[in-house]
């Protein structure tokens, strides 16, 4: 076991870390990178890391200011804060916090010493202008917008000429991140040609307070021990995508229609087209696989004509828990609001098409449908496709990863690696929101198997 130890106010911290996070910390704390990245797979301790790293700098230097930022709020109170706090605990100095909340009732910690802790979001970088800081973390800096960077660069200005110079005080930017944000790895490489950053990689496995089992999961979701996404989220690599987006297989994945029970939980994936086709995908989920077993494909046609085909469909596959058919959630293309409202204004046979903004999170979609994707010990996926869904399977045996994706462009706000498809793209994305968006919400909707099946 290994323990960062440092005296702080007088008190000597003892804290267990893994290796790479004592090599993350001793570049934090002995300041010799301004900017250091820990770059990691799944759970392998990125943010226990920089909590640590934070609270350090925070107790080592009175009066001093850090941000703590992640890309939402959301994340940020979920992931970020929450870690933040829980590692203040395990170290056992929440008696050194004085203040934890700001005059305006946003969340901060002012320790003792006059050090304060602030917790923003860098969905609006604007908002982070006005900050003057000694230390900032970026967490999940890959899904962070780039501006929010050189924000964050530009206010570090907390310490005088004098006191830098002597290195009593010295700026320190910390990212923690998967490897994912194109931006990020761009960033690294052209800070480390002047000296002035730290890169540090660590994978899933390394993380000796996860059980094994953990590890063997995340390699089983991410596609196995030689696919480029394990690399990615399971090594903390950086690596580029190639070939096909999804592990699919025509005598694996695609299948015979047969007759879907009513207790089974349906729901729908939405992409919007006009010039280009728009695409609703039906699926299934019996509680642990997902079946796609109806699709409408097509173009050149009003919402209202859609939105007739889309309940037609529906009435061949309800979702009937024996009181009568329950609504389904259709999660669509979430730019599209204008044509998300003009769906639910239509109303064929007395019912209303509304529609679920689909999460935009294109790499983390596309992580949970090869997840689904990915065959298991037992020879079985988890998701099939039923033959008569024809525009989904011409366009996902051709979906692939562009070879363009080494020099992304960066003038057009790329920040993830390009995809290119001969068949089109249409049915590929309605199928990452379908399954991205039940995924991610089916507790939250009250959706269990052992319930439907009892």
């Amino acid at each position: 076991m290994i323990h960062t130890m440092k005296r702080v106010q007088e008190h000597a911290i003892s804290v267990p870390v893994l290796a790479t996070q004592e090599l993350f910390l001793q570049a934090v704390i002995n300041g010799t990178a301004q900017y250091v990245a820990y770059i990691g797979g799944v759970g392998s301790g990125k943010t226990i890391g920089a909590s640590i790293g934070a609270i350090f700098l925070s107790l080592m230097f009175p009066n001093n200011r850090g941000v703590v930022c992640n890309a939402t709020d959301t994340q940020l109170e979920d992931t970020t804060e929450f870690e933040f706090f829980q590692t203040l605990q395990r170290m056992r100095l929440s008696h050194l916090i004085v203040k934890r909340v700001d005059s305006r009732g946003r969340k901060m910690v002012q320790f003792n010493n006059g050090s304060v802790v602030l917790f923003r979001s860098c969905d609006k970088p604007e908002r982070l202008q006005s900050l003057t800081l000694g230390w900032f973390w970026m967490d999940e800096a890959g899904t962070c917008k780039p501006r929010a960077f050189n924000v964050l660069c530009d206010r570090l200005r907390l310490w005088g000429r004098k006191e830098m110079a002597n290195k009593t005080r010295f700026h320190i930017g910390m990212m923690t991140s998967n490897p994912q944000g194109l931006w990020l790895e761009r960033q690294m490489r052209e800070l480390a040609k002047t000296g002035r950053s730290k890169e540090f990689h660590a994978g899933t496995a390394e993380n000796w307070f996860k059980d094994s089992s953990y590890h063997e999961d995340v390699k089983i979701r991410y596609g196995g021990e030689d696919s480029s996404y394990y690399q990615r989220m399971g090594r903390g690599q950086w690596t580029r995508f190639e070939g096909l987006v999804y592990p699919f297989d025509e005598a694996t994945h695609k299948i015979k229609p047969f007759d879907v029970p009513r207790i089974w939980a349906k729901f729908e994936g939405i992409d919007f087209g006009f010039s280009n086709p728009f695409c609703a995908l039906l699926m299934a989920y019996d509680g642990e696989s997902i079946y796609v077993i109806g699709e409408h494909y097509e173009r050149q046609r009003l919402l209202d004509y859609h939105a007739a085909q889309v309940l037609a469909m529906e009435t061949r596959y309800p979702f009937d828990l024996g009181l009568g058919p329950l609504p389904l959630s259709r999660f669509a293309d979430p730019a599209a609001a204008s044509d998300r409202a003009g769906l639910a204004k239509s109303i064929i046979a007395g019912r209303r098409v509304t529609t679920i903004a689909a999460d935009n999170d294109v790499m983390q979609g596309i992580y949970e449908v090869v997840n689904m994707m990915t065959v298991r010990p037992n020879g079985r996926p988890r998701l099939y496709i039923f033959d008569t869904c024809v525009n989904l399977l011409r366009e996902i045996s051709v979906y692939a990863w562009s070879k363009r994706s080494e020099l992304p462009d960066q003038t057009r706000g790329v920040n993830y690696d390009e995809i290119e498809s001969p068949a089109g793209d249409h049915a590929c994305d309605a199928l990452r929101y379908g399954v991205f968006g039940f995924m991610r919400y089916k507790d939250h909707q009250g959706i269990y198997a052992a319930e439907r099946s009892a």
